[in-house]
């Protein structure tokens, strides 16, 4: 391992393991690549505070830990949601935490999008954060079609998205077809619905 990720010696890959040193995340990259697991496994992994020292990940702004359940989606076999209007009054609540205020989710019915999004469970869309490529996004089309897809590109105009599930194919839009895009910050599971 130590020749894999260009350590001085085999000393230095035992005082990571000793807890003696930390890898910076350069190097936590070359052990993720060397040993063939994902990186944020070797970052769960790595985590070596003492208990009392774990303090909970802010984000600048307000939390939000109950996000309204605005209405149910049908996840459509042709990669688009068949939504319900948007409810006046929530149907109830999902404990999710959020910096977007204006934060909302939408219940997911049917199984077009398994294993990323199962029946039941809640998307979680933020409208005020800024969305970026690769990022997965709520999109409202203009003619009334709802998606959830991968922002693959946008430039010059033209949006392409991607499925999450696989077997469609990307859509390709001008921007003046698409009336909103929403980030998704999450998928809730149904143990997290608050009725009231």
């Amino acid at each position: 391992l130590a020749l894999a990720i260009g350590a001085a010696g085999q000393s230095t890959i035992g005082n990571y393991e000793r807890g003696k040193n930390e890898p910076d995340l350069a190097t936590l990259r070359k052990i993720a690549a060397a040993c063939n697991v994902p990186l944020i496994k070797m970052i769960e992994v790595g985590a070596n505070f003492a208990e009392e020292e774990r303090m909970p990940y802010e984000i600048p702004g307000q939390q939000v830990d109950l996000i309204p359940v605005i209405g149910k989606a049908q996840l459509g076999d042709d990669g688009f949601w068949e939504s319900e209007p948007p409810a006046s009054t929530p149907f109830g609540h999902v404990r999710f935490s959020s910096r977007d205020a204006s934060a909302y989710a939408v219940q997911a019915v049917g199984t077009s999008m398994v294993p990323r999004i199962r029946h039941g469970e809640y998307v979680i869309c933020e409208p005020n954060t800024r969305v970026r490529i690769g990022d997965e996004v709520r999109v409202r089309t203009t003619d009334g079609r709802s998606m959830i897809k991968i922002l693959r590109s946008a430039n010059k105009g033209v949006v392409v998205l991607s499925s999450i599930a696989n077997g469609h194919p990307d859509i390709v839009m001008q921007k003046p077809e698409i009336e909103s895009m929403h980030y998704v910050a999450g998928i809730a599971k149904p143990t997290l619905f608050d009725p009231s």
